[in-house]
């Protein structure tokens, strides 16, 4: 063993050569010593051993992953590099870092893995969970100019978990007196109201090896009911001064869910992802109340579900246009929380070509009005990524249905070989909505002779068949197959491909821009020498609708030295239009780029020359382009780029200024000098006011901007974009109105503020397009005012306005103050909200100036709304001989809604409010006195309806509770009476708890 200091190796292959020479400089001996420095993963081997693969609600799952290189050599201690994981798994350092910087988490970095030790493992730890199941986690790997992306699956087990059992039970009978403050409803004629529910949560082992998770409500309403029980942070009070967490265990939107699990298989009743996710062309991701099971070994995996569902699935594609929203989907009936937002960025000259893929988080990345059908995003999405390739947002979602239910069923089954070398799947799927039904059969497979080498193949159909007349693509059977082989050797890389996808294939969830299409083509890259590399590219690709076809073949010699490349090369395009006009292109290709000032500035230059005056292809025009990327730190780059496209069709400007963040190390909240002393619980404040920034100033202070930009300064036909689906390479963008191009500038900053006990976030937008002007701002703070009480506020406005003069505007504003000091008998909860929503030269049935769904009102229209709630509680306390006991309970509410509405020259406003308060004194353990009263105050105090009485109430046993009441006043509202009774007479009322010691002590 020797060891060498104080010398500089690249990555791979090193050859360390050390002289020893005598007092005279004769040489007497020469070391050699040849060292492989691993610095870029290609490959990834799950190590269960070393895994915590436990979905218990309290350990953190941890998934351990040895990394290699293209030499299959462990890369070095200390790499990070990020990740992906599917909802509604987290990793933990997401939520470790939104507790300790509140309102900004992450800021723009991605969570990481990080390797520990010389052995190549890396550890990715995840937040704890109770989804237990399959999980898969996806490795995105950058060496050089390749790319590639590995997927590991592993099984999370529920670990032994002891007995819970939570659950209440209660009823009311009243006596119904009626007279003037009564309101007669139709359906009640009986003097006699009565009133039940039941509610149950159970977990536990039943006969040992199986898990039961049970969770019954019988006061629970479908279309009351949140998909997947998640429940907006903002929907109640925003802050609670503590640090107390919400998850969600047995999610269903009926009033039963029923799961049951051993290792490695589950089967439920209730919420769940299909998670058909792993084959391309087969792919199944819809969101579903019903039945499902799977399991998982070392080798065979199965998976099966069925569901009755009223709804139907919808995907869109969404061009980045410089802002962070809001986005306009297409419609507002979407069902809550069965979304999938993902932000997708595609080759600009081959759409087919995914470059990086990323699963967003609600709450966290993005956030989503429901009612408007909008989306917004915690930091800007431009139009391109850094390398000018179009940025996508896919959405897919469920829509509401209005009709009657419909089957929809599927499953898929996987085999992989001992060595798992081979991995073998079959896909079946039914998909049925109200006006068509679709079938699809898939088989793919996957087979990996060794670490360098992959080979892929799939195949699937569908058959489509029409319920209603007007049903689209539908009555026909379409194929779909894709054959690709790919290498990645010490010396060369290769990806050879072919692919065909027919007009009218799938089941709605595939690329729009690949349908009806066949492409096939080889991609190389070969090392000549450690410093000189060829690439050359060749592919076809056929639009089978149209009969267009485009030819193309590129080379490019690369030569680099440490701070400094040059490459030369040429490219070839052919594309035969609809019409059958030929456009050539052949280019001579130039570049450099060079590292200033020990790298923190990197300059790029590169142009495209016509050779023969050939620069006819809309997508290859002569081109000329500079770029240039500052290290603010050596995790963040502020880029910018700006590019000339000078062609025979086309003549374009394109600017981007933006912040590329490596992936996150963990540095910025390890340090205890940077964590906060907020009790508010992170994740929770963070999904109510947080915004993602990019430029660390100093500790307290972190900045961003964006500029995106796109000219083209003659326009171009559309008979020469060789597929309208795909954004043209320079000048290209896809309008919510099906425009290829619009010329606009969008311009945005932000700033970040974190102090001991407090946070600001800001953000302002501005866009200004040919077809619509836009711009916004939004601030947020949050205050630590003393231990158990805290502050929060948020501000917005967005305005927006296009080309026929037709406007938006939302103007949000809310502030919430909560008090609860751990000694202090006093506490409260308050919310304070307005909310402006106006448009003025509205079209009933066109869309807005953002786009999506069409207006439902004409002319001008102004709604506003103010909302506040308070909650008060007062628990004085006795002290007899040193013991501490509660002498009684005094709550206060207050809710108050103001409304005005405006259409045209017509006014609609109103206040209303509605007061309530309970008092009780304990006159001893079992027996205690008290009142309630309720009023209930219509449109400007035009109605006013009340209710109170006293009441005694007994607690017979521990965890039981009867109250026998009067109210001398009352009326009857629906609204209240899952809460209090509130009709005028006599009433009883029982609530009774029970939980696994209930169950114990009577020998269960």
């Amino acid at each position: 063993m020797s060891v060498w200091r104080g010398i500089e190796i690249q990555d791979r292959g090193n050859t360390l050569v050390a002289r020893v020479l005598d007092d005279k400089g004769a040489l007497v001996q020469e070391l050699t010593r040849k060292v492989h420095y691993a610095g870029s993963p290609l490959n990834a081997e799950l190590l269960k051993d070393r895994s915590i693969l436990i979905a218990d609600g309290v350990t953190r799952p941890v998934i351990a992953v040895r990394l290699t290189d293209r030499d299959g050599r462990p890369v070095h201690n200390g790499l990070v590099g990020d990740f992906n994981v599917p909802a509604p798994y987290t990793p933990a350092v997401e939520v470790d870092a939104q507790q300790a910087n509140q309102l900004s988490g992450l800021e723009r970095g991605a969570p990481v893995w990080r390797v520990e030790g010389d052995d190549g493992v890396a550890y990715v730890e995840l937040s704890p969970t109770t989804a237990s199941g399959s999980l898969s986690v996806t490795f995105p790997f950058r060496d050089g100019e390749t790319t590639r992306e590995q997927r590991i699956e592993t099984w999370l087990d529920p670990g032994n978990r002891p007995w819970t059992v939570v659950g209440f039970a209660a009823g009311t009978l009243g006596f119904n007196t009626l007279d003037e403050r009564l309101e007669d409803l139709a359906d009640d004629d009986d003097n006699i109201n009565v009133d039940g529910r039941i509610a149950l949560y159970a977990k536990g082992r039943v006969t040992g090896k199986w898990l039961m998770t049970l969770a019954y409500d019988s006061d629970k309403q479908e279309d009351e009911t949140r998909f997947a029980g998640i429940i907006d942070p903002r929907r109640y009070y925003t802050v609670y001064a503590d640090r107390s967490e919400q998850r969600y265990d047995a999610a269903s939107v009926r009033r039963l869910y029923l799961k049951l699990e051993r290792p490695q298989f589950y089967a439920l009743f209730g919420d769940y992802e299909t998670g058909i996710d792993e084959p391309e062309l087969a792919r199944y991701q819809r969101s579903f109340n019903g039945i499902k099971a799977e399991y998982r070994n070392d080798q065979l995996s199965a998976l099966a579900f069925g569901a009755d569902s009223p709804n139907r699935f919808r995907r869109e594609e969404i061009q980045g246009n410089g802002l962070s929203g809001p986005y306009a989907l297409a419609t507002r009936d979407i069902l809550a929380n069965s979304e999938r937002i993902t932000l997708e960025t595609r080759d600009r000259l081959r759409s087919d070509r995914i470059i990086e893929t990323r699963q967003l988080s609600r709450h966290i990345d993005y956030d989503i009005d429901y009612l408007a059908g909008t989306l917004r995003f915690r930091e800007p999405i431009l139009s391109r990524g850094s390398g000018l390739d179009p940025q996508f947002i896919i959405a897919e979602y469920e829509v509401l249905g209005v009709g009657g239910r419909d089957l929809n069923a599927g499953g898929r089954v996987t085999y992989k070989s001992k060595d798992e070398k081979l991995k073998i799947g079959a896909t079946a799927i039914h998909d049925e909505n109200e006006s068509s039904k679709t079938d699809l059969l898939g088989v793919d497979v996957r087979y990996r002779p060794d670490l360098k080498t992959e080979i892929r193949a799939e195949l699937a159909t569908t058959d489509n068949e029409a319920k209603t007349a007007n049903a689209a693509n539908t009555g026909n059977s379409a194929t779909a197959w894709l054959v690709e082989a790919e290498h990645h050797g010490s010396k060369f890389d290769v990806l050879a491909y072919v692919r065909r996808q027919s007009a009218g294939f799938g089941l709605g969830q595939l690329n729009a821009s690949e349908s009806g299409t066949r492409k096939f083509g080889i991609d190389t890259r070969v090392r000549l020498r450690d410093n000189l590399s060829l690439a050359a590219t060749a592919y076809q690709e056929n639009f089978l609708s149209t009969g267009a076809r485009r030819r193309v073949a590129t080379g490019e010699l690369e030569y680099r030295t440490d701070d400094t490349s040059f490459r030369a090369g040429l490219a070839h395009a052919e594309d035969r239009l609809t019409d059958g006009t030929v456009n050539r292109s052949t280019l001579a290709r130039l570049g450099a780029t060079q590292r200033l000032f020990d790298g923190k500035l990197e300059l790029d230059a590169q142009t495209e020359f016509a050779l023969g005056g050939q620069d006819e292809s809309i997508d290859f025009p002569a081109r000329h382009s500079l770029t240039a990327r500052y290290s603010i730190t050596n995790d963040i780059k502020l880029v910018g780029t700006y590019e000339i496209a000078d062609g025979e069709n086309i003549d374009a400007r394109t600017a981007r200024i933006g912040v590329e963040v490596a992936p996150w190390a963990g540095g910025r909240i390890v340090s205890s000098i940077n964590q906060q002393e907020i009790t508010e619980y992170g994740p929770r404040t963070f999904a109510a006011y947080g915004l993602t920034q990019s430029i660390p100033l100093d500790e307290k202070w972190t900045i961003d901007l964006s500029l995106d930009g796109n000219k083209t300064l003659r326009g171009f036909q559309r008979s020469d974009v060789i597929n309208t689906q795909q954004p043209v390479a320079s000048g290209g963008f896809l309008g919510n109105d099906a425009t290829l191009t619009e010329d606009f500038v969008a311009v945005t900053a932000g700033a970040t503020f974190r102090d001991d006990d407090w946070s600001w976030v800001s953000r302002g937008e501005y866009r200004d397009g040919d077809i619509s002007e836009r711009y916004g701002f939004t601030t947020a703070v949050l205050k630590q005012i003393g231990e158990g009480s805290a502050l929060g506020a948020l501000g917005s406005i967005f305005v927006a306005k296009d080309e026929t003069g037709t406007s938006t505007r939302v103007i949000e504003a809310e502030g919430s103050w909560a008090y609860r000091p751990a000694e202090s008998q006093w506490s409260w909860l308050e919310k304070l909200e307005f909310r402006e929503d106006r448009v003025r030269n509205a079209t009933a049935g066109l869309a807005g100036p953002i786009g999506g769904a069409p207006l439902l009102v004409s002319g001008d229209v102004t709604s506003r709304r103010i909302i506040n709630s308070l909650s008060v509680n007062y628990t004085p306390i006795d002290e007899d001989d040193g013991i501490v006991t509660e002498a009684g309970e005094y709550s206060f509410f207050w809710g108050s809604r103001y409304v005005f509405d405006k259409f045209g020259q017509d006014d609609v406003k109103g206040w209303s409010n509605v007061i309530g308060a309970d008092i009780k004194f304990d006159l001893n353990d079992t027996i205690d006195i008290g009142g309630q009263a309720t009023a209930r105050i219509g449109t400007d105090f035009d109605s006013v309806a009340y209710s109170g009485g006293p009441s005694v109430g007994i607690t017979p046993f521990k965890n039981g509770y009867i109250s026998v009441g009067y109210n001398v006043v009352g009326f009857a509202d629906r609204d209240f009476e899952e809460s209090r009774y509130t009709r005028d007479g006599p009433f009883i009322t029982f609530r009774l708890k029970f939980d696994q010691e209930t169950f114990s002590s009577l020998g269960l």
